[in-house]
Parts: structure tokens; C-alpha cells; sequence
């Protein structure tokens, strides 16, 4: 009905004349509803639209008969009045009219509205949007309930499958969720969570392009906040949305929405990489965070934020995976950051050392104040923890059945998937309490329980790489003379060897294993401790084969001969070797990836072109290659494998194999472990291995000496009189518990004094000098030590000696020198020793180049090296503590050749190198001492077959002396037909015999020299 004045008058005249109980006084307040309605529309006037709605009430509020032929449709009327409400509601936004809109709404679904007029879908869409409304204006318990009825109407129109509500599903979808989020942030779990994350799941797989952002936006959303509160991780899940958010734009989604939903990636990416630590979340994180750099302007409060986060994740990526240039360009961004938004010094008491780091900020996102839920969990764990130690302390069995009760409880309150990290901490603490009572009153019920326990915590894949192993190694830890020991055992090997597969490079591999290690300790020690009581000695060998010396193993692999291959398949040969020379040099750093990379493309194997790739993702594009090629390599290794006699190629190596590294002499393990008896294991090439436990030299004691050289060496320096005390206590401690049975037991198995015998120690005593052990109990007045009675030489595994005699069987090349010498004022003997040097195998027959001062600089030495087989560096060696990549050989003008520069150097021919400078055969971290990361390692890897070095700093005037007597010894004539590798063990021998003779000699200089190799 049109606005009509006159009609309006008419009927405004009509109603003065009814009486209050008339039958046409309903129908004429109807009339002029309409109009007054109608006027609205038009108008716009609150008035208007006022008067409507009085008119209606009070046509609602008057008696009304069936008989009366001009009675209203009190129903028609009542949803009338209801939908003026709420468009009133849209005008003022009065609390008063939205609580109305709702309760008649509801009165009106309780109505038969069939026959009425009313369509009983728009009553619910009425309802549905007033209780928005309600939601998102109020707070308190009651919104729950209001999100669960929209939930409810929501689910009624989609139940119906009218083609009249179709448009709207979506929208409502959306609006649901977000009322939902709404009461979420007051905290707590609603029941009905569940089954709204079902129906956006549902939708987003057909919802129309145009709702596609948002739609999936909230369903992220609800997801993060299922993380938040422990329901379940899905976190993944809620990275894609948002990513398929930002990749779809519609005109719904503005720039600044887009970079909201970025924000949600970069913060969603680094918690999920502190939960399951795998690499390429950070990498997204980081990516992200440039994205965000780039959108906002420089200096703005975004902007700040953002590069303050790129600039803290960058050093979490540093600490994490040892890459250097993340630091530089941390710092970078900091510098930037300052000189566009300087910060007044009072405000400002961050570092570029430190900088809202990600940690701060980002577990804010997750835990804010209203996860009070998470908090509480966290005292639980707390409490729970303080329990057991309680019983330690004391022995109140009471405290530790509480503890098992309330781990219980916490296991079966949360579910595996929901969680997360505190299901972990849960289990693992109900396992160490049933493992504690068990120890009590050995009901073996509680033990196999505690077992099946820490296994299931191991292999949850939610729990990440991080969180899987830390659980092995309690399993491992706690099943030690239990049957399951062996499998716990090898989950920590197949999980820390795929934890590091994820680490592109060496520097990365390194950091990981020295995060996750104990000081000085791996699992294999003491999985070998476990075969070792089994009585399983060559399982005890392939085991510490196995479990040490990851990163040494992992590029000799790279450089696996493929000769017998090429025999049989020369295209898989050629193809297994250029993919694995390309991971080479990826996990090398090396600058001659171009050349790899075009090997790989003759075989048809594409990675992405190194052009398009930014320097501040070079990280990035290493993890993504190395991924890619390992799949690769894996998958070309597994074609090899199924040539006929193959079957082996690239597994580990069975202990026939490796007992031929015994071939020349016996190979000796000094295994420390926390587990079961220390001991040693002796390897013979045509006899069964043997094991002496050393129940003296325990865990503890083995560190206790390395700990009382290094201390004494820092405080007193290794001249002083406090050192020399020091090391023979530790070299007689060594002795007795270790050296007098190893020599007892090589007479009883027929290895007659002067033989060689190699040294493959483990943990702390690769920091001792086993060579030196000593001195012998004798009736001479000379002391003995060790290396009197047997030839002592070193090697990281077994694998590199077989590899170093093996090439020593090949060597035909006539001796060619290389002499390095970088003197100067605190190396004053340099020139000395090198001419000694020249002087003694000159005339002997050895061409000899030399490298002095200006001439040795690191291109030079490197091509030096290629095109000689003997080499003796006379320099400084340089040691940086924790960064064993850094170690180096100090060149002209404070040039360096790198441990990692030596790395990658492939020298076939190379024979022979003496390295007459400090530190050369030291580990650099004692974190990770079994990796066996010092210089002399690295020169074996490269080629040489032998390698002289030092433990610790050495005494320049004895260069000279040491080369002359090694070298004489050496090229004489009457030892020509001696391999080269035993020529070098026995010269050693006889240059620190003579050496040990020179007057004012001290016990630490000529124990310093050590031999490695074959």
C-alpha cells in the first residue's frame, strides 16, 4: 500500500470514532501501520517507523474474535511486528528492541506457522541475525548458548535444501563463525565448536569465488583457537587457509585484511616450528615476514614490527641451524630499523642482540591472559613434576601415587591430537612415575606399562621431530635390560638421522646435533653398552659405527665409489654420482654448485634456477633443493639396489666389512655410557671382537679428567708447573683403568709389542691422549708409556680407516712436497723448520715446493694441494669454540683455510699431511666430540690417507726438531717399500722419541702429537 495522506486521515478520524473494544479498531490500527510504514520508507523518519510499531502493539494487545469478519491475522501481524523491531534496531541499535526481536522470534518458530502467512525460514533468518547481533554487543556465559542456537537455525536451513535460502548459506556460515570467535575470546571450549568447523569444512570445498576468503579466514581462525586451547593441533591446516586467503583476493578482502591474514601465517609458521621443528615453517615464517617488509611503509608501526620479527627469526635460524649470513643480515635489519623509527633510550633497552623475539611474541598470540585454561594445565605439569621429586627426596610413597593418579587423569582428559606438547609432558611423566614405582615394589605390570608408554610417545607424529626424540631417549633410558631397549634404541637412531636429514647444510647438521645432544654423549654409546651385556659384541660395534660421526659419514657418502656400478649400469652410476656430488656441495656451501647443477640436467633432473633466487632466501632454496635431490637420490639408490649383488649398496655397513679396518692391527673403542659398564672394545681382522668392561673409568670419572685438563690449561697454561701435575695424574689415571688391561689383553690375544693399534675413542675421550697412557711400571729407568709398548694411531669411524688403507694400497705417485710457512713474531722457529724440512728430504728424493708468507695465500695453497700428494703446513691453527667449520690454518695476512674450505676439496692422490700447528687434531665443540670436527679429520676426508696433528696448542721451537727426525725417518732408503701410511705411524713414533730426549722437555709437548689415519 502506497503512502496515502488522505487514506491516513481518513483512518486516523475512523479510530477517534471506534471505542477501544471495537471489532474494527484491530484492523483499522493494521491500516494505518502499513502506511505510516510506507511513509517511512520515504521519509526516514524514527517517527514513522515508531508510530508503526505502536500501532501494531497495541493491535496485538486488543481482543479478538474469530467471528469477526474484519479480524487481523495475529500471527502475520506479530512477525510484522517483530521485523519492524529489528529495522528499528538497524536505526538506533537499542538493546531493548534486539532482546524483543529475539524472544518473539522465538515465540513465533512455536507457532504452526503452515497456514499463517509467515514463512518460518525468515523467522529463523530474523532470529539467526538478532542473536548476532546479541553476540557480538553482550559478553557472559549466555552468548554460548546463543551461538549454539545459531548453530542450531543454521543447521535447519541447510537441512532443508531450499534454492530460495541457497544464496544466503555462506553468509550465514561466515556469520556464525565469527560469532563464535567472538565468545571463544572469552575463553573455554564450547561444545559446539566441532560441529561448526565441519560445516565451513564442508562449504569451502564448493563455497562461490567471491566467499572464498572469508569463509576459509574463519575457519582458520577457529582452528588457531582450537590449537590455543589444547582441543587439537591444526595448525597446518589453518596455515593453508590463510594462505589460500591471500593468494584468491576478492573486492571483500582488503590490502590490509591481506596482510592480517599474513601476519596469521608468519606467527601460526614459527609456533608450528617450535612445536615440531621442521624447517620449512620457518622458512614460510621468514618468507612471509619479507612479503610484510615490502606491503608496508618504511618506518611505519607495521613495518617496525614486522622487521623486528624478521630480524629475531632470522637469529632463531642462525641458532638453529648455524648459518652466519642470518646474523649479518639480523643485524642489518636492526641498523635499518633504528635509522628510520629511532627509539628514545629510555624506551628503548632492546639490543640488536635482542629484539621481540619471536618466542615473546608469538607465544603471546597463543597464550594470552584468557587461556587461563593453558595455564592451569601448565601448573598441573608442575605440580605433577614436584610430586616425583618429592619422592626422591624423601621417600613418601604417598607423593608418587598422587603423581601417577594425576597423570592419569591429565592423559585421559586430553586426547592425543588435542594435546599436543602437554599430552607429551603428561605421558612421559606418568611412564617416569609407573618406572619409579616399579624400582619400589617390581610389579611388573607397572614397567611394561611404563614401556608401552614412552613408546607411544615416541612414535606420535604430532609430536614433531624434536618432541619424538627426546621421548625415545627417555624410553631408551628407562627400558635399559628391558626387552623393548633395542627398538627404543633404534628410534633414537632413525629419528635423529631423519631430525637431520631436514638441515640443508653441514653448519645446520652441526648446531642440531649440538642442541640435541648431551654434553659429550650420543645414544650409541649406550645402545652399544646394551648389546655389549647381551653379550653382542659385533652389534655393539656396528652400533657405535652407526651412531657417531654423522656428518663425516654423511660426505664420504657423498663420494661412494661407483666403479663396480659403472661396470654393470653406467647411466645409474653416472646419475647416482652427479645427484650426490650436487647434495655435496649444497651441504658443503660450496661455490661450485653451477657445475653440479648442469650434471643434473644432462640426467633430466630440474631444480630451481639459481637466478630467480633472492641472497636472503639462499637458505630457503637450499632446503627446498636438498629435499627435492634426496627424494631423487633415494629413489636412484633404490633402482641400485635391485641390480643383482647390490642389494647392500648405501646401507649401514655389517660388522664383517667393518672388521677389515683391523687389518694392519687391532682397532680399540673406548666406549663411555651412562648405562651399564664403560668399557673397550677390541677389533681383530680374523678373530672375534672383545670387550673389557672399565667399571673404574665411569661415566662421571671420564669427564671429570677431561674437564680437569681443560680448567688447568685455561687457568695455569699448559707450561706451567699445575698442567704438568695435572696431566700426569690423568694420563696415570688412564692407565690403570685403561691402557694396563688393553695392553693385557693384546698380549693375551698374540699382538706383539711394537704392532700398530688403532684408537677410535668416543665422548669424552676423544679430548684424552689414550696414546700416552702411562707411564708402565718397568725395571728400566726410562718411563714407558703406551706409545712405547704399541704404535698408536687414530681414526674418527672404521669406515674412514678402510677407506684411508685402501687408497694407500693405490698410491704409486712419487713423493711431492708441499711445504706451507707462515712465520712471524710469536712464530719465530717457522723458517727453521722449513728449512729442516727441505734440507732433510731433498736429498732423499723428494721434490718439494714451498709457500712462504706472501706466496701462502688460501687460492695458492688450494691449488698446492691438488697438485701435491705430501703436504706440511708450519702456521698458525686457529680454534673457534662451538664453530667447528671456523677452524683454520692462519695464512698471509691473517688468511684462512677453513675447515670447511678443506671439507670440500677432493684430492684422490693426496698421501700425507703434517700439520705443525695448533689445534689441528682438537675438537672444537665438546658438544658434539664423536663428530670429530677438527683439522686432521677433515685433511683425511679430503684424501690424505695420514695425517699428523696436535691436541692442543703447540711449542714453536719444536717444529724444527720434530720435522727433521719425522722426515729422516720417513724417505731413508731402507724403508721404500713401506706404505706410506706405516712409514708415517712408526716416524711419528721415533721423531717424539727423540724429541722426548731434548733437555728441558716437558711431558704436555711431545704427548701434544698425535697420528690419524692408515
Amino acid at each position: 500500500m502506497a503512502a496515502d495522506p488522505v487514506e491516513e486521515v481518513r483512518l486516523l478520524h475512523l479510530l477517534a470514532s471506534l471505542p477501544l473494544f471495537h471489532p474494527m479498531r484491530p484492523h483499522a490500527l493494521v491500516q494505518i501501520s502499513v502506511l505510516r510504514l510506507n511513509r517511512f520508507q520515504t521519509s526516514r523518519e524514527e517517527d514513522d517507523l515508531n508510530s508503526a510499531i505502536n500501532f501494531l502493539a497495541e493491535a496485538l494487545l486488543l481482543p479478538s474474535r474469530p467471528s469477526n469478519p474484519h479480524r487481523i491475522n495475529p500471527v502475520l501481524t506479530f512477525f510484522t511486528l517483530t521485523v519492524l523491531l529489528d529495522r528499528r534496531f538497524d536505526l538506533t541499535h537499542s538493546d531493548s528492541d534486539i532482546k524483543h526481536v529475539i524472544v518473539y522470534s522465538r515465540h513465533l518458530l512455536g507457532y504452526p506457522l503452515e497456514h499463517s502467512g509467515v514463512n518460518r525460514n525468515a523467522v529463523v533468518l530474523l532470529l539467526f541475525y538478532a542473536l548476532r547481533h546479541e553476540v557480538r554487543a553482550g559478553s557472559g556465559p549466555e552468548q554460548h548458548k546463543n551461538v549454539e542456537e545459531m548453530l542450531h537455525l543454521y543447521q535447519h536451513l541447510h537441512s532443508l535444501g531450499d534454492p530460495e535460502y541457497l544464496h544466503v548459506r555462506i553468509p550465514l556460515l561466515i556469520d556464525l563463525a565469527g560469532a563464535h570467535l567472538v565468545t571463544s575470546d572469552e575463553g573455554g571450549q564450547s561444545t559446539h565448536e566441532g560441529a561448526i568447523v565441519h560445516h565451513l569444512r564442508e562449504a569451502s570445498k564448493t563455497s562461490r569465488h567471491e566467499d572464498f576468503p572469508l569463509l576459509r579466514a574463519q575457519l582458520a581462525q577457529i582452528l588457531v583457537h582450537r590449537t590455543r586451547l589444547l582441543v587439537e593441533n591444526n595448525l597446518e591446516e589453518a596455515i593453508h587457509l590463510f594462505e589460500q586467503c591471500v593468494s584468491f583476493p576478492t573486492p571483500q578482502i582488503s590490502e590490509n585484511l591481506c596482510n592480517t591474514f599474513r601476519w596469521r601465517i608468519v606467527r601460526c609458521s614459527f609456533i608450528t616450528f617450535l612445536f615440531s621443528s621442521k624447517p620449512e615453517f620457518l622458512e614460510k615464517s621468514i618468507s612471509t615476514c619479507r612479503i610484510l617488509l615490502e606491503k608496508y611503509t618504511a618506518g611505519s608501526t607495521n613495518w617496525i614490527e614486522a622487521i623486528d620479527m624478521l630480524a629475531s627469526m632470522l637469529r632463531r635460524r642462525s641458532k638453529y641451524y648455524g648459518h652466519p649470513e642470518d646474523l649479518e643480515e639480523a643485524e642489518s635489519c636492526m641498523r635499518k630499523r633504528f635509522s628510520l623509527a629511532p627509539v628514545s633510550e629510555e624506551k628503548n633497552r632492546l639490543t640488536t642482540d635482542r629484539v621481540n623475539p619471536p618466542d615473546d611474541q608469538t607465544t603471546g598470540y597463543f597464550m594470552t591472559t584468557r587461556d587461563r585454561y593453558i595455564q592451569h594445565e601448565c601448573d598441573q605439569c608442575q605440580r605433577l613434576f614436584d610430586l616425583h621429586q618429592t619422592f626422591l627426596q624423601t621417600g613418601e610413597v604417598q607423593c608418587l601415587e598422587d603423581g601417577i593418579r594425576m597423570a592419569r587423569e591429565a592423559v585421559a582428559r586430553l586426547s592425543r591430537t588435542s594435546g599436543g606438547a602437554l599430552w607429551v609432558i603428561y605421558m612421559a611423566l606418568l611412564a617416569h612415575g609407573l618406572r619409579l614405582r616399579y624400582g619400589l615394589f617390581e610389579r611388573t605390570e607397572d614397567l611394561e606399562e611404563s614401556m608401552s608408554i614412552y613408546q607411544a610417545v615416541a612414535t606420535v607424529e604430532e609430536n614433531g621431530d624434536r618432541g619424538r626424540f627426546l621421548a625415545a631417549r627417555f624410553w631408551a633410558a628407562a627400558a635399559h635390560g628391558h626387552p623393548s631397549a633395542s627398538l627404543a634404541y633404534e628410534k633414537v637412531q632413525s629419528i635423529l638421522e631423519n631430525f637431520l636429514a631436514t638441515r640443508p647444510t653441514l653448519q645446520a647438521r652441526h648446531v642440531c646435533l649440538a642442541l640435541e645432544l648431551e654434553l659429550g654423549h650420543t645414544s650409541a654409546s649406550d645402545y652399544a653398552s646394551h648389546w655389549a651385556e647381551a653379550g653382542q659384541i659385533e652389534r655393539a660395534v656396528e652400533t657405535l659405527e652407526r651412531g657417531r660421526s654423522f656428518l663425516w659419514s654423511e660426505l664420504r657418502g657423498f663420494r661412494t665409489s661407483v666403479d663396480r656400478l659403472s661396470a654393470m649400469n653406467e647411466v645409474l652410476a653416472s646419475k647416482f654420482v652427479a645427484v650426490s656430488q650436487c647434495l655435496e656441495e649444497i651441504t658443503t656451501s660450496s661455490p661450485g654448485l653451477r657445475d653440479a647443477r648442469t650434471a643434473l640436467h644432462i640426467h633430466g633432473v630440474q631444480l630451481p634456477d639459481p637466478e630467480q633466487t633472492g641472497p636472503a632466501d639462499k637458505f630457503s632454496s637450499s632446503l627446498e633443493e636438498r629435499k627435492a635431490l634426496s627424494v631423487h637420490r633415494e629413489a636412484i639408490i633404490s633402482q641400485i639396489r635391485a641390480l643383482p649383488s647390490f642389494e647392500h649398496f648405501m646401507k649401514s655397513v655389517p660388522f664383517e666389512i667393518l672388521r677389515v679396518a683391523a687389518s694392519h692391527g687391532p682397532v680399540i673403542f673406548t666406549n663411555r655410557t651412562f648405562f651399564g659398564p664403560c668399557g673397550v672394545f677390541i677389533i681383530l681382522r680374523d678373530a672375534p671382537p672383545s670387550f673389557i668392561p672399565t667399571p673404574a673409568m665411569s661415566c662421571d670419572r671420564g669427564l671429570e679428567l677431561m674437564n680437569e685438563l681443560l680448567d688447568t690449561r685455561r687457568t695455569h697454561g699448559l707450561d706451567s708447573k699445575q698442567y704438568d701435575r695435572t696431566l700426569r695424574s690423568v694420563l696415570e689415571q688412564l692407565y690403570t683403568h685403561i691402557g694396563q688391561p688393553v695392553i693385557a689383553k693384546l698380549q693375551e690375544l698374540g699382538i706383539p709389542e711394537g704392532s700398530r693399534v688403532w684408537w677410535c675413542p668416543t665422548s669424552v675421550f676423544c679430548s684424552l691422549p689414550l696414546h700416552a697412557m702411562g707411564p708402565i711400571p718397568t725395571t728400566g729407568k726410562a718411563k714407558r708409556y703406551f706409545s712405547d709398548v704399541y704404535i698408536s694411531s687414530y681414526t674418527p669411524t672404521l669406515s674412514s680407516l678402510i677407506e684411508s688403507q685402501a687408497r694407500a694400497k693405490e698410491a704409486t705417485r712419487s713423493p711431492s712436497l708441499l711445504v706451507i710457512g707462515q712465520p712471524d713474531a710469536s712464530l719465530p722457529s717457522v723458517r727453521a723448520e722449513i728449512k729442516a724440512v727441505q734440507e732433510t728430504v731433498v736429498p732423499l728424493g723428494c721434490a718439494t715446493t714451498a709457500l712462504i708468507s706472501a706466496e701462502a695465500t688460501t687460492p695458492a695453497v688450494q691449488a698446492g694441494l691438488r697438485e701435491h700428494n705430501f703436504v706440511h703446513f708450519a702456521c698458525h691453527g686457529t680454534l673457534e669454540p662451538e664453530r667447528p667449520f671456523e677452524a683454520a690454518f692462519r695464512l698471509y695476512e691473517d688468511d684462512r683455510l677453513t675447515l670447511l674450505d678443506i671439507a670440500r676439496e677432493r684430492l684422490p692422490h693426496a698421501e700425507f699431511a703434517f700439520l705443525s700447528a695448533c689445534h689441528t687434531a682438537e675438537p672444537a665443540d665438546l658438544r658434539t666430540p664423536d663428530e670429530a670436527l677438527h683439522l686432521a679429520a677433515a685433511m683425511q676426508h679430503c684424501g690424505f690417507r695420514s695425517v699428523v696433528g696436535t691436541m692442543w696448542e703447540m711449542a714453536d721451537l719444536d717444529g724444527r726438531d720434530l720435522a727433521a727426525h719425522f722426515y729422516g725417518y720417513m724417505f731413508t732408503e731402507e724403508r721404500r717399500d713401506v706404505p706410506f701410511g706405516e712409514r708415517s705411524a712408526r716416524a711419528l713414533q721415533h721423531a717424539v722419541r727423540k724429541l722426548r730426549l731434548k733437555r728441558g722437555m716437558t711431558l704436555e709437548r711431545w704427548v701434544n702429537f698425535v697420528h690419524y689415519g692408515a
